[in-house]
């Protein structure tokens, strides 16, 4: 019947019952749409954090390059 008491559904007509399926149904296509899209933006985070980090570990290992040179020097 739905998430409202038999009082309410018993004044009503019947075609509201489709209507407040429909809003469901829609809700539910939009939640759907809205986890798609934070999950696709998550995962480009993560993609960019990790080329971030193999950045970084090559600077790292850059200046310990450098580090060497100039006590060489």
């Amino acid at each position: 019947m739905g998430p409202f008491s038999q009082y309410i559904y018993g004044e009503t007509p019947g075609y509201v019952e489709y209507i407040i399926l429909g809003i469901w149904v829609a809700l539910l296509i939009i939640t759907i749409f809205m986890f798609y899209t934070l999950n696709r933006n998550i995962n480009a985070v993560l993609e960019e954090a990790k080329v971030t980090t193999s950045l970084a570990s090559e600077l790292r290992n850059e200046s310990k390059a450098v580090k060497e040179i100039l006590r060489e020097v």
